[in-house]
């Protein structure tokens, strides 16, 4: 049984499944594009400025980055899509664009990392690094969620799970990428918090978010729930 690690996601080949693309690689190529896109376009302010002062800058960088997420879906050669979905694919489904979700903490490393077993949607277990955790305020309340690091790459990624799973958004979580800033300053974006692949295809298998990664709150940005064209 091959094994893959690429953008953040573990990923194996479901036993006795014949995958439709070879291997399947879990959020590969296109997640790793969005968040390049989305930094490369020159969006460093900090989010705590006023949506006003953030200005059209961020807001061109969310809409490029998710025009060119189905742009990938629809043509790219590591899409997740079965080939009968992609005829009948719309694109992707939002939440509006909210600033206000792109939240700055620190990362608290921690001194040793060391690779654990992480329940994944297969039923089985995927061995992830735990790197550290990225503590963080919502309201004046603390929270934290714990990082996982790439071992292609070193990209950093939190699974999450929060109010909106199993209604508008993928029941089984999804992920986020943890990005540093120039001030040392490190920050997730919600508005591009992202599915798994196996949302769309389950052919794929990904890791599940750790309990403790559960936020008791209604995370209502980035990619929301598929359609039943789509979920399988």
């Amino acid at each position: 049984m091959k094994r893959s690690l690429l953008g953040g996601c573990h990923v194996r080949r479901r036993r006795n499944r014949q995958s439709t693309r070879g291997l399947p690689k879990c959020q590969s190529s296109a997640a790793n594009l969005l968040v390049g896109l989305f930094f490369a376009l020159g969006f460093q302010l900090s989010p705590a400025r006023a949506a006003s002062e953030i200005g059209s800058s961020w807001l061109a960088a969310i809409e490029a980055s998710r025009t060119l997420k189905d742009s990938l879906f629809r043509q790219g050669e590591g899409s997740p899509l079965r080939p009968e979905d992609v005829p009948s694919f719309a694109g992707l489904v939002y939440f509006p664009a909210d600033s206000t979700w792109r939240i700055d903490g620190e990362l608290h490393r921690y001194g040793r990392t060391r690779e654990i077993p992480l329940p994944d949607t297969g039923g089985t277990t995927i061995a992830v690094e735990r790197f550290g955790r990225f503590v963080f305020r919502r309201d004046g309340k603390p929270f934290w969620l714990e990082v996982f690091r790439s071992l292609q790459g070193g990209a950093l990624t939190v699974y999450f799970t929060d109010e909106t799973n199993g209604t508008s958004t993928y029941g089984a979580g999804r992920y986020a990428a943890v990005s540093q800033l120039e001030n040392s300053t490190y920050v997730i974006d919600f508005n591009s918090a992202y599915n798994p692949y196996c949302a769309y295809n389950e052919d794929y298998i990904c890791p599940l978010p750790p309990a403790q990664n559960y936020l008791p709150f209604e995370v209502a940005a980035g990619e929301m729930n598929v359609g039943p064209d789509l979920d399988h």
